[in-house]
């Protein structure tokens, strides 16, 4: 739904005063900007500002769409409780790198609302070529059921550790047990899995704990408005 249309439907369920201004005030920290330039910018006192913020001074859908415009943000930021995203780990040349799981998890906070079970993997090819890939964690609880939808798809997937253990005896540099590939049922209830790098190369005989088709890949998301937390 485009903003004029979100906008036409919004007051049905707005949500109140409070919750507006708070997502007012973390659209404003997030960008860093001070109050007073938020309220010169559009013609208050600060002190209004800070009561709008505070949930004690209502705030209009005319209001919300010129803070938009203030902000450079999308409406629906302001309107809707945006929850961040888990980036499980980074790709880079062919191995995915997970944090370890004492490590704080990153985050990344979309320009629109997602299912909370969805989470990321970030493939970093240099600061300017980037890419944001996104699946339904929901998978992952799944252990040892592989769904049919994965077939034949680009995946996140992650292998048992016995398997990694035995395809590094064979020289097959797999770093990590999680990883991105192609999917390839084999009759023997293990698998195939395509490169997701190198065209052509495949490893048979995969066992798998979990497989997660790929949703959607976002190129250069920041420039997009997504936003590291």
């Amino acid at each position: 739904m485009n903003n004029r249309g979100l906008q036409k439907t919004l007051p049905l369920a707005l949500m109140d005063d409070h919750m507006s201004g708070e997502l007012l005030r973390r659209a404003i920290e997030k960008r860093g900007i001070k109050k007073k330039h938020v309220a010169q910018k559009k013609g208050i006192e600060q002190g209004t500002l800070s009561r709008q913020m505070a949930g004690k001074h209502s705030l209009t859908l005319k209001d919300l769409r010129e803070y938009a415009d203030i902000l450079d943000c999308e409406f629906e930021e302001l309107i809707i409780d945006i929850q961040p995203m888990e980036i499980i780990g980074k790709h880079h040349d062919g191995t995915i790198y997970v944090d370890d799981v004492t490590s704080k998890i990153e985050q990344i906070v979309p320009p629109m609302t997602l299912p909370a079970s969805y989470k990321g993997i970030w493939e970093d090819r240099g600061p300017m070529n980037n890419t944001l890939h996104v699946f339904n964690g929901n998978y992952i609880l799944n252990e040892g059921i592989i769904d049919q939808t994965c077939y034949t798809q680009l995946c996140a997937y992650k292998i048992t550790q016995s398997e990694l253990t035995r395809l590094n005896k064979l020289n097959d540099s797999w770093t990590n047990a999680i990883n991105m590939g192609f999917i390839y049922p084999e009759p023997s209830g293990k698998f195939t899995i395509g490169s997701a790098v190198t065209a052509g190369r495949q490893r048979p005989g995969v066992d798998l704990v979990w497989a997660a088709p790929i949703i959607a890949s976002f190129h250069s998301p920041l420039t997009l408005g997504w936003q590291l937390k």
